[in-house]
């Protein structure tokens, strides 16, 4: 991260009335998370890229998605129970040794097959290093204060998304699909070392029982019906987002007849709105029942947004459109990650976040083996205007649902949700 945005983010005005000792993890987690979208979009966009222009099909180029989602799926039933039970340090540096490795290979294999389980390989790190972070995030602040933290560690997040996909596809037309790969590797070093440094840490005391795995985060997300319900939402909202993301670099560079470059920089434009969404979460929004109340905002404007991207007459004005979705996706996410953390028991948190991951992916799983094969027989207007409408629609039918929920636990937006729970959680 930019010196210059660090310093921004640390002189935020919600942020230098408060300890700062209070929040020093939190900036430490916001930069090590900022470096690896960063590395981990500037490889993907770059290996899409490489696949696409050597002519690769809609079902190779959905694959390419799979395999960065199918692990997140496929570990989640570990991930949170070793979140849970090991040294968070520990799990984050052998995180970052994974994605290491795995980049430094995909500089050089160019067969497609191996692309492919590499690219498995470096989302199996993410796999244990989301619900690890995931989990530290709510033990570093006061729970009141949390929605700040998450939208601190959300904008700058979100400086990564925006740099990731720009600096692939801008290396990749300045020089070759070598280059971003290789600086994406070196990225993955530092983040490792960066998480070495966070000194709130979960998982330290072997005395705690630990089990149940995925089944039991199920079981406690079920169980909760803020967190089960705007999961379901956010699921779907998921199968239909995913699609688009299939279709996007046909409609970009087909349809519209844009460069690589151009390819880059729209899905910045998707992320720099993710920021300011971020950012507006963080501060304005408080209560469990505001939460959830403005997750249907936030999802309803990436409808809005993708039914609208559908009539573009070139790449251009998919820009404030992206802008617009991006507002709603950063903020859904700061908004769905800080309802969990307030509402998820401490003693199995990070299983609660490996489990609503996995829900996550399933459905994401789901919409890139459709979206794969939806390029070959729908038009990328059609497939954008249809995932769009359909979201709208969805996002429709659950709001009564939500609001009633909203309405009931807006008195409560200051207790504890969840039973409390031996904490493991300690600072060193």
């Amino acid at each position: 991260m930019p010196a210059n945005v660090k310093q921004y983010l640390r002189n935020m005005p919600f942020v230098s009335a408060l300890d700062r000792a209070q929040w020093r993890d939190v900036r430490v987690v916001a930069l090590a998370l900022s470096l690896a979208y960063l590395a981990d979009f500037m490889v993907t966009t770059t290996l899409l890229l490489r696949l696409h222009d050597g002519g690769a099909s809609g079902l190779v180029i959905s694959g390419l998605l799979l395999a960065s989602v199918l692990p997140l799926v496929v570990v989640a039933p570990v991930a949170g129970l070793l979140a849970d039970r090991i040294d968070s340090r520990v799990l984050l540096g052998v995180a970052g040794a994974i994605q290491v490795v795995a980049c430094l290979a995909l500089a050089w294999v160019q067969n497609t097959a191996a692309v492919l389980a590499l690219v498995a390989m470096l989302t199996a790190g993410l796999a244990v290093a989301s619900p690890t972070l995931n989990a530290l995030v709510p033990a570093m602040v006061d729970r009141n204060l949390l929605s700040r933290a998450n939208g601190i560690i959300g904008a700058a997040t979100t400086l990564g998304l925006i740099l990731g996909p720009a600096a692939g596809g801008l290396l990749v037309g300045l020089s070759d699909t070598r280059m971003p790969v290789l600086l994406g590797a070196g990225l993955f070093v530092v983040f490792a070392l960066v998480g070495l440094a966070v000194r709130t840490r979960r998982g330290t005391h072997a005395d705690v029982a630990v089990s149940g795995g995925l089944l039991e985060g199920l079981r406690l997300l079920r169980a909760d019906p803020a967190l089960s319900r705007l999961l379901v939402l956010n699921a779907v909202l998921i199968l239909l987002l995913q699609i688009t993301n299939v279709f996007e670099v046909f409609l970009v560079r087909d349809t519209l007849h844009a460069s690589a470059a151009m390819f880059g920089l729209i899905g910045a434009v998707w992320t720099v709105g993710m920021f300011a969404g971020s950012w507006l979460a963080g501060v304005a929004i408080r209560g469990d029942g505001g939460l959830l109340r403005w997750s249907l905002v936030a999802i309803g404007l990436q409808a809005v947004a993708l039914t609208a991207v559908s009539t573009v007459p070139n790449a251009w004005w998919m820009a404030p459109l992206f802008a617009v979705g991006g507002v709603g996706n950063g903020a859904m996410n700061v908004l769905r990650q800080t309802l969990f953390g307030r509402r998820a028991p401490e003693h199995a948190r990070g299983r609660v976040f490996s489990a609503a991951t996995a829900v996550c992916n399933v459905a994401g799983v789901a919409s890139l083996a459709l979206g794969g094969l939806l390029t070959d027989l729908v038009d990328p207007r059609v497939g954008y205007a249809v995932c769009g409408a359909l979201c709208l629609v969805a996002t429709l039918g659950y709001a009564p649902s939500l609001l009633r929920l909203a309405r009931r636990l807006e008195p409560r937006a200051t207790q504890t949700a969840g039973a409390s729970a031996p904490s493991t959680v300690e600072r060193r």
